[in-house]
């Protein structure tokens, strides 16, 4: 769980993310939308004229997007759960 907050937004993993968005009644065509929203991207590494192979993006929002803050509220919102001996405000 802690393991989360590494690089937040760019490591949000996208599977629990959606297991998340369930766990909060998001589900259906709503949660598909945001599967298409998310999966499938790619990325590619462009150095001078040379463009390198297109890879997966698996991990991550699209930066400066709308969504993404609200998603990473949407995956953290257990957070609280990992934490047995103190309180924790969200």
């Amino acid at each position: 769980m802690l393991s989360r907050f590494l690089k937040a937004f760019d490591s949000l993993n996208h599977k629990i993310l959606f297991e998340d968005l369930e766990n909060l009644g998001i589900r259906g065509k709503i949660n598909d939308w945001f599967k298409s929203y998310l999966e499938e991207r790619q990325y590619v590494v462009k150095i001078g004229d040379v463009f390198g192979n297109k890879k997966a993006v698996s991990r991550g929002v699209p930066q400066g997007s709308v969504l993404g803050p609200k998603l990473y509220l949407c995956y953290v919102n257990d957070i609280k759960q990992c934490f047995s001996k103190c309180h924790v405000c969200l």
